[in-house]
């Protein structure tokens, strides 16, 4: 068996910790205080979710900007910290950046509730694959429950997370 060097073992603990962490993210309801709109919990959710992907305020800010293809501007890491201090809210194009950026629903980070169980397994997964193969265009590859799409998400979702940690 190959013995591996003192700096190979400390690159690949290195990768495995840039990795790790890197599943997507699984929302649970997080409502907001009782008499509070439900958009005065976004901030919470916000921070819940990008500590789940364990970026900081300005690594976000970076991979918005990677989501952006329509201004290329992304959110500013200053507008990041409003939002989750609870001192401004996000508009709809804020709100599209951050639901793609970290793979959560907007329906999750403004009224902070999971889909429930209203369709049945098979329709919420085609629902979900027909939703990306019109994001993704021509160039999608659908398998019969959706799963290979979700995964092609999760990988580029990996894969740009990475490369705003560097």
């Amino acid at each position: 068996m190959a013995r591996m060097s003192t700096q190979e073992a400390s690159n690949q603990a290195n990768t495995q910790d840039d990795f790790e962490g890197l599943d997507a993210f699984k929302p649970s309801p997080m409502l907001a205080p009782t008499g509070a709109p439900p958009e005065a919990g976004i901030g919470a959710r916000l921070q819940a979710a990008r500590n789940h992907y364990r970026l900081s305020v300005d690594a976000l800010a970076r991979l918005t900007k990677t989501y952006d293809s329509h201004e290329g501007r992304g959110i500013s890491a200053t507008a990041l910290l409003r939002y989750e201090a609870s001192a401004a809210l996000p508009g709809t194009r804020e709100l599209r950046l951050l639901s793609e950026s970290l793979g959560v629903e907007s329906d999750w980070l403004i009224f902070g509730l999971t889909p429930g169980p209203t369709l049945p397994d098979k329709d919420r997964q085609l629902l979900a694959a027909t939703k990306l193969f019109l994001r993704m265009g021509s160039d999608a590859a659908v398998g019969e429950d959706g799963s290979l799409l979700k995964y092609q998400e999760q990988i580029q979702r990996r894969d740009r997370i990475a490369d705003i940690k560097r």
